[in-house]
């Protein structure tokens, strides 16, 4: 398995944050990733609807927005 050298050294400066600063630091930062995530989404989701106006009859996107959805009930229903 061959892996993306960004990624082995996410996963470093992960392991090395949470020893050095804690697991405090390590959720702040994050709860920020997910901040800029939850942006990045909504700016996309803008996208899709602007594609999807164009071509109201095509259920591709109504099958991604019910992907979405799925995948987000997943999420919501892991923190509770």
């Amino acid at each position: 398995m061959k892996i993306r050298r960004s990624v082995l050294r996410r996963l470093v400066e992960e392991v090395v944050s949470e020893r050095e600063e804690g697991a405090d630091k390590m959720y702040k930062d994050r709860r920020r990733e997910i901040d800029r995530m939850v942006k990045t989404l909504q700016a996309s989701l803008k996208k899709m609807d602007a594609k999807q106006k164009k071509e109201p009859t095509n259920y591709g996107y109504a099958g991604s927005a019910g992907r979405l959805v799925d995948e987000m009930r997943e999420m919501i229903q892991s923190l509770s």
